[in-house]
C-alpha cells in the first residue's frame, strides 16, 4: 500500500497553503473525486499520481489565483474536475502526449456553436439553456463557450440541443450537418 507523501507532491504543496486538518480534508476529497472519475484506477495508482511531481503541479494549478485561495474555492475547483480536465495530468504522469482528438473535438464544437450563435434566436436559446445574465455564473453565452470550465460534453449537449431546435423549425433539416 502506497503511503501519503506528506513532504512533496500534492499533499506537500497543499500543506504549504493550509493547516494539517484542512490539508487532510482536501486530500480526502481529491482522492474520492479521482476514484469517481477513474473507477478503474486503484487507490495505490491514485496515491502514486498525487505523490509524484505531477501531483505537485496539479496542486499548483488548483491553487493558482492572484491571492491566497480559500478552502471553499479550492473544494469547488476539485468538485468541477472531470475526466477531460484530468486527461493532461494523467498523460503527463505517464510521460505521454495527450490525444489531440480531444482538443480538436472541443474546438469543433466551439466553432460550430459560435457560428450558429450569430443568429439571434440561437443566441437566445443558448442564453436560456446556460442561464446567462447579470449575477449569474455566465454573464454571456460567449463567456460560457470560452471558459475552461465548460466541458466538451457540455458543448456536445448544447450542439445537439441547437440542432434539435433547428431541425424541428426546419422540417426538412437537410441543410444542417449533425456531428
Amino acid at each position: 500500500m502506497v503511503e501519503i507523501n506528506k513532504k512533496f507532491g500534492f499533499y506537500g504543496t497543499i500543506n504549504n497553503s493550509f493547516n494539517a486538518i484542512d490539508t487532510q480534508k482536501i486530500w480526502d476529497v481529491v482522492t474520492q473525486k479521482l476514484e469517481e472519475i477513474y473507477p478503474n484506477k486503484t487507490e495505490d495508482e491514485i496515491f502514486e499520481f498525487l505523490n509524484a511531481k505531477t501531483g505537485r503541479h496539479f496542486a499548483d494549478e488548483l491553487l493558482d489565483a492572484p491571492e491566497e485561495i480559500p478552502i471553499n474555492v479550492l473544494m469547488m475547483k476539485i468538485a468541477m474536475l472531470n475526466k477531460l480536465k484530468m486527461a493532461k495530468w494523467w498523460a503527463y504522469h505517464y510521460g505521454i502526449s495527450m490525444a489531440f482528438a480531444m482538443l480538436d473535438k472541443r474546438e469543433l464544437f466551439k466553432a460550430a456553436i459560435r457560428n450558429e450563435m450569430r443568429k439571434r434566436q440561437i443566441k437566445e436559446l443558448v442564453i436560456s439553456v446556460v442561464g446567462c445574465g447579470t449575477g449569474k455564473i455566465w454573464p454571456t453565452p460567449e463567456s460560457w463557450l470560452e471558459s475552461e470550465n465548460t466541458t466538451t460534453e457540455e458543448m456536445h449537449f448544447m450542439w445537439g440541443y441547437i440542432q434539435d431546435k433547428l431541425h424541428k423549425k426546419n422540417d426538412r433539416g437537410n441543410n444542417r450537418i449533425l456531428i
